[in-house]
């Protein structure tokens, strides 16, 4: 299960961000643990089997602009309620992804966090992208199969 959730972590996002968000991937690179710091924190705990959690860190800058695109709105009419919501609505994006791709046939409980502190715990597998807008991480970490 861990070796599906690694597997599918990278496209599963890829997907997300292009069909909802319009917007492309200049690069992704796995990452050993999860860099952030200042900008928004999200996550997103699922219960199934397995239990874990999802989490997004975005610098305001990419959050805004993200923001921007998935509400339809102009950059300057974008506010720091709509990044933090976005941001959120993204962890729960990618982790329904993920989880639909890696774990078909179990039924989830998703509990969404929009959080400013970025939680330390370490992860199984983590993306660092870097889209037109700015970088972005995602990590996964997986505490009971």
């Amino acid at each position: 299960m861990r070796k599906s959730i690694t597997e599918n972590l990278s496209p599963c996002c890829e997907e997300v961000l292009e069909t909802m968000f319009f917007t492309g991937i200049l690069s992704a690179e796995a990452q050993t643990a999860c860099r952030a710091g200042g900008g928004l924190c999200a996550s997103v705990r699922f219960e199934g089997p397995p239990d874990g959690e999802l989490r997004v860190w975005i610098p305001l800058q990419t959050g805004s602009a993200l923001a921007s695109s998935f509400l339809g709105l102009a950059p300057g009419e974008v506010t720091s309620a709509d990044c933090e919501q976005v941001a959120g609505e993204l962890a729960n994006m990618f982790c329904g992804s993920l989880l639909s791709r890696s774990a078909p046939t179990s039924e989830f409980h998703l509990t969404v966090n929009q959080d400013q502190t970025p939680n330390a715990e370490p992860c199984d597998s983590c993306v660092a992208f870097e889209l037109p807008e700015g970088p972005l991480n995602v990590c996964v970490r997986v505490d009971r199969l």
